[in-house]
C-alpha cells in the first residue's frame, strides 16, 4: 500500500507513476501500463489522526524517563484506544531492540492534535 499511495500522491500530468520503483509488483505493474486520466480521483479521501501519548518507563539500566510518541492513525474515530497502540508500539520497539529494551512502561495521557484528510 505504501508505494500505491506514493504513486496516487505523485499525481501530475506527466509523472503520475514514480518511475525509480524498482519491485516489480502487478500492482505496480498494473499502475506503470495504465494512464493517468483513466483513474478517478474524486472519491479519494483518506483520514489522519494527529496524536500526542505521554509515558513513563525504566530503561535497560534502571533509569527512570518520561516520554513522548506522537501517532499519525488512519482514521477519523475519537475514540481511538492509544494505551494499546502505545503498548503495540512499545512491544515491536523491544522486540526490534533487545538490548534498548523500554520496561515498566505506564501510559500518562494522550490528546488528539487534530486531524486531516488529504484528498486529491
Amino acid at each position: 500500500m505504501g508505494s500505491l499511495l506514493k504513486t496516487i500522491l505523485e499525481y501530475g500530468e506527466k509523472n503520475f507513476v514514480d518511475k525509480d520503483i524498482n519491485n516489480d509488483t502487478a500492482a505496480e505493474m498494473f499502475l506503470h501500463n495504465i494512464h493517468p486520466k483513466q483513474i478517478v480521483l474524486d472519491m479519494f479521501d483518506i483520514p489522519f489522526m494527529f496524536y500526542e501519548v505521554s509515558y513513563e518507563y525504566t530503561t535497560a539500566r534502571g533509569n527512570y524517563k518520561q516520554g513522548k510518541k506522537y501517532f499519525v492513525l488512519n482514521t477519523y474515530s475519537p475514540q481511538e484506544n492509544m494505551k494499546k497502540e502505545l503498548e503495540n508500539y512499545i512491544k515491536e520497539f523491544n522486540k526490534k531492540n533487545p538490548q534498548r529494551q523500554l520496561l515498566n512502561v505506564k501510559f500518562l495521557e494522550s490528546k488528539c492534535l487534530g486531524y486531516v484528510s488529504l484528498s486529491a
